[in-house]
């Protein structure tokens, strides 16, 4: 497992640089928030969603994986308060 967060780390630097806020990106960021989760480091898991999701957003031909994404985080963020209480502390600044 750490050799493929390597790995998705390498490609995400990569896509990154290139592409910023283009849908590879933001399929690398949810790879890296599955691995992240099942590795149980949860606060990087909801950061790599956090990151993904308004690159989905903002392209209309990924309504899909952007409503996926979507479920994934919300479904994270219901099953440990501790990083919901974090994510609605940090919204609430931005807004």
């Amino acid at each position: 497992v750490s050799r493929a967060i390597r790995h998705s780390k390498k490609a995400l630097a990569i896509r990154e640089e290139y592409q910023k806020e283009e849908v590879p990106v933001a399929n690398s960021f949810i790879q890296l928030a599955q691995i992240s989760e099942e590795q149980n480091k949860l606060r990087a898991a909801e950061a790599y969603y956090a990151r993904a999701l308004p690159i989905y957003r903002a392209d209309p031909q990924t309504f899909d994986t952007w409503h996926r994404a979507n479920e994934e985080h919300n479904k994270l963020l219901s099953q440990h308060p501790q990083l919901y209480g974090r994510w609605l502390q940090k919204n609430l600044r931005l807004n």
